[in-house]
């Protein structure tokens, strides 16, 4: 099974998304084994520095689904970019307009 563990460390921020959490994805059996996983991985990770941890939840994810962020980010700057396309035109018909009236 796949597994996840959210963990939150307070303190700064340096204006990200999920300020002051980490997240460490990994396989175990089961949930208890996930909880053996997780902990020797902490125990190489942060060793003598528990204290800078305030929570751990463990998280078993059923299903994992790649997200196709790339192509979402490029769909958001064409609608984008086309709308700013459709201001300006409207504008430019707009101004047209007043001098056609203006000039005749």
């Amino acid at each position: 099974m796949r597994y996840i563990a959210k963990l939150y460390q307070p303190g700064g921020c340096d204006y990200t998304i999920g300020c002051g959490y980490m997240i460490h994805e990994f396989e175990a059996d089961n949930i208890e084994h996930a909880t053996e996983v997780l902990k020797k991985w902490m125990d190489e990770a942060y060793g003598s520095q528990y204290d800078e941890i305030d929570e751990v939840t463990l998280f078993e994810v059923s299903i994992k689904k790649e997200i196709p962020f790339d192509k979402w980010k490029q769909d958001r700057i064409n609608f984008i970019q086309n709308e700013l396309n459709l201001e300006k035109e409207r504008k430019e018909k707009e101004s047209y307009e007043r001098l056609k009236r203006k000039f005749g």
